[in-house]
């Protein structure tokens, strides 16, 4: 038990700083959606409307694609 409390300290952290990067982009975008409006307001919209369109399963299988192929060369 003690080595499996003493693994997820890692685990953990990736986790807590991946959501903490998601949620400090996400701040921003918003704080410079909202302040701006018109036009940066309508391309941030529209760029993420084109990631959430994007099933993440496969921009995860293109990522790896990718990774693979450059390794590769």
């Amino acid at each position: 038990m003690s080595r499996i409390i003493y693994g997820t300290r890692i685990s953990l952290a990736v986790g807590i700083i991946a959501v903490g990067i998601g949620a400090l982009t996400g701040m921003m975008l918003g704080l410079l959606a909202g302040y701006f409006g018109g036009l940066i307001n309508t391309l941030i919209m529209r760029f993420i409307d084109a990631m959430m369109a994007i099933p993440p399963i496969m921009l995860a299988l293109a990522i790896a694609v990718a990774l693979v192929v450059v390794s590769r060369m």
